[in-house]
């Protein structure tokens, strides 16, 4: 449970009220997609991408569509523009997966918000990292058209991957200076 403001927090509700802002005046294709459906559709989709199972990547890169953007708002390594299912799947394959994270991933899910084509994700994701410890706090948007998320934005605490990556250059200089 997350305890007292922070910074997330603070991210999330300003996010919160500008959604729900856009969704009062009507979801962007509310007569493509109805509440119910994209909350159904979301759920299968969430279970598949946090299901940690390699072989779930397949079944969740199928709800992309093939000109999906993707957008990262954060700084470092995962702050990045995607445009297209195949250049964001890259990224899970090749870019978030090579991360390392040794222990597997636990994914916490906060809370799903759905209005319209539009849904809003709470979670945290807690792992190891470089021989470290690492979790994140984030939340994802994505906007859905004929059953297909057409853009998705991400915002994180990247705080949390600069402290693994300092926690590992000390490791490798620390083990570096035991082989001298």
């Amino acid at each position: 449970m997350v305890r007292g403001p922070t910074h997330l927090s603070h991210i999330v509700g300003v996010l919160f009220a500008m959604i729900v802002g856009v969704t009062a005046a009507g979801p962007v294709h509310a007569d493509e997609m109805t509440t119910e459906e994209t909350r159904a559709i979301m759920t299968e989709f969430l279970n598949y991408l946090h299901s940690g199972k390699q072989e779930d990547i397949v079944k969740f890169s199928a709800f992309y569509a093939d000109d999906v953007e993707a957008h990262y708002h954060t700084t470092g390594p995962l702050g990045k523009y995607f445009f297209g299912r195949e250049a964001f799947m890259n990224f899970y394959l090749n870019g978030a997966e090579q991360i390392n994270f040794e222990h597997g991933i636990k994914v916490d899910r906060y809370w799903v918000v759905v209005e319209g084509n539009i849904a809003v994700v709470r979670n945290r994701t807690r792992a190891h990292r470089y021989g470290a410890p690492f979790v994140q706090e984030y939340v994802h948007i994505y906007y859905w058209e004929d059953d297909k998320i057409v853009r998705m934005e991400g915002f994180n605490n990247a705080e949390a991957q600069k402290s693994a990556q300092d926690i590992a250059k000390r490791k490798a200089a620390d083990k570096a200076a035991m082989n001298q």
